[in-house]
């Protein structure tokens, strides 16, 4: 592929002094002053388009260490952002929809309600996801499960830009739901996301009545089927791909695990499983972005007489990245692809919109663990749950049923590291939360891969000494709808019962830290050292446009970190 031709400030800076020059000479051949003389357009007080990227399970040496490797999309924000080197998020609980929860809100996902994609509901008996809403049924398919911001507590830049500027549109997509919805809040215009079962966008009635024309017409096309017969294959020579270690590697979680890849199973039509492999391989974020770029041009996104929004989520790394972890040949060709897709996406938003009236952040929702035998074997000990881990989880109940001298079953729910208690079976017995926490507690403490476990009655403590990762656990903390004991596990231990994958879900810095970039034409591009969080973007957004958010927000604005 070529390299984008993209227009830098540096750039534009220079052809301004070139056609001074220019105004200059005519002026004195020709007696016209330089001042009656049409100035070069200069950059708006306010963006015409603010873009929003989120690449799922983008790890900070993602960004980093592959500068040498990038050449177009990637390489050009390194050049031309403002790189926050030491971005993290600020919670314990590392899953896409706490994460995604924190980009554009402000909030730390305990204050929001979206403590974790799936949470146990006691009332019900039932575990609910992140985004479902039963009263907003998808469009075009009434009997799939609903989907809306119901369950988030907060609102967005988004919000904050429409209430401001009434005439200003909202939109948002993304290869996954929650990824879409909880970036876009509570007010877009248009949300859609990657529909696993038809290869289509869909949304739901929360947002349309009916799909819009251009979105229908862009669907019709049917690109994902265009994908069936052909493989997946390496960007670059297979020689530079033995930099990363092999391309085999027993643990990764794939039924096929060499390049080149065949795209789905064995079929002879585009069907729902062919779909759903679809979604790992690079080929997803390159509809994703194909799709953005439809709807700024149809919906004329920054060529209007308002500042617009866009947000988009690339989810194809996270999907890789489950399945053949982050020192893979797969992960490093999808960063590759990942890169010539923004290069080319960054060159549409120059000739459509014009980069210098874009302000454009890329960041990510968390990181992810390298598969455990892979650290192990470049000397880093690392481990997998067991079987007798496993087990000291299902024997909880007959532990407390001993303990407490009645046989009931005292927790009802395991779920994102945290455990459910049944208030009921306490009461019956006449034994406090606080009892019950305890006795959990003592009994989880017996792994000797659990570095700490917390109670519910933690949350409010005022100790003593700092506890760094008490704090990331009362940020991830809601009342209503987390559990009553969390659960830590050392550094480099993979928190799931999986034979083979990685994944993420701890405190630690491979799953916290990630990437946040700010461009806009009127920032001076360099690195910034100085730590923040992902709860900081939208104080900043906020007051770069000078929009009213919420008076109680857990981020910062870092404005005069960009100026």
């Amino acid at each position: 592929m070529k390299r984008p031709v993209l227009t830098t400030p540096k750039q534009m800076t220079s052809l301004r002094r070139s056609l001074l020059v220019l105004f200059v000479a005519l002026a004195f051949v020709t007696g016209v002053s330089p001042r009656r003389a049409a100035a070069p357009q200069e950059t708006a007080s306010q963006p015409k388009l603010i873009v929003l990227i989120s690449v799922d399970q983008m790890r900070a040496d993602y960004f980093t260490n592959f500068q040498k490797h990038y050449s177009a999309g990637l390489k050009w924000l390194d050049s031309n952002g403002v790189v926050f080197e030491q971005a993290f998020q600020n919670h314990a609980l590392t899953e896409t929809a706490p994460g995604h929860s924190t980009l554009l809100s402000g909030l730390n996902p305990g204050s929001s309600g979206i403590v974790s994609n799936d949470w146990y509901v006691r009332k019900s008996g039932t575990e609910v996801y992140c985004v479902q809403d039963d009263n907003a049924p998808i469009l075009g398919d009434p009997k799939a499960e609903g989907r809306s911001p119901k369950n988030f507590r907060a609102t967005t830049v988004g919000d904050w830009l429409k209430k401001h500027s009434p005439n200003s549109r909202v939109l948002s997509i993304s290869g996954k739901d929650r990824s879409a919805i909880l970036m876009a809040g509570q007010s877009p215009d248009e949300v859609y996301w990657y529909g696993a079962s038809n290869g289509r966008f869909i949304s739901s009635t929360y947002y349309l009545k009916k799909y819009p024309a251009w979105i229908e017409a862009f669907n019709l096309k049917r690109i994902p089927a265009s994908y069936l017969g052909k493989t997946w294959g390496y960007l670059k020579p297979g020689e530079f791909y033995k930099q990363f270690g092999e391309d085999f590697v027993a643990q990764e979680d794939a039924v096929d695990p060499t390049f080149p890849h065949a795209i789905g199973g064995v079929t002879v039509a585009a069907n729902e499983g062919f779909y759903t492999a679809f979604t790992q391989t690079p080929f997803l974020d390159e509809y994703v972005l194909t799709a953005a770029q439809e709807a700024i041009r149809i919906n004329k996104l920054g060529n209007r007489d308002a500042t617009d929004m866009l947000c988009v989520g690339l989810s194809a790394t996270d999907l890789i990245g489950h399945a053949y972890g982050p020192w893979s040949h797969e992960i490093a060709d999808q960063l590759l692809r990942l890169d010539q897709s923004l290069g080319n996406f960054f060159t549409f938003l120059d000739h459509q919109v014009g980069l210098k009236n874009t302000v454009i952040i890329l960041s990510s929702d968390h990181g992810v663990l390298p598969l455990p035998e892979e650290l192990s074997k470049r000397g880093t000990p690392s481990y997998r749950l067991r079987k007798e881990d496993v087990l000291l989880f299902q024997n909880l109940n007959s532990y407390l049923s001993k303990k407490f001298g009645a046989k009931e079953s005292w927790a009802v729910y395991y779920g994102s590291l945290s455990v459910y208690l049944n208030y009921a079976a306490l009461g019956r017995h006449n034994l406090s939360h606080s009892e019950a926490e305890n006795a959990v507690k003592e009994y989880l403490r017996q792994n000797r891969l659990v570095a700490a476990v917390y109670g519910r009655s933690d949350m409010g403590l005022a100790l003593k000494r700092e506890d760094k990762v008490l704090e990331l656990f009362r940020n991830s903390f809601d009342p209503d709808r987390s559990g009553d004991v969390f659960v830590q596990f050392k550094e480099n231990v993979l928190p799931a019962a999986t034979r083979a994958g990685t994944t993420h879900l701890s405190v630690y810095s491979y799953d916290r830290w990630i990437p946040v970039v700010f461009y806009g034409s009127t920032w001076k591009p360099k690195k910034v050292s100085v730590q923040i969080h992902t709860t900081d973007i939208a104080p900043t957004l906020a007051q770069f446009l000078n929009l009213k958010p919420p008076k109680k927000l857990d981020g910062l604005s870092r404005l005069d970190w960009l100026r």
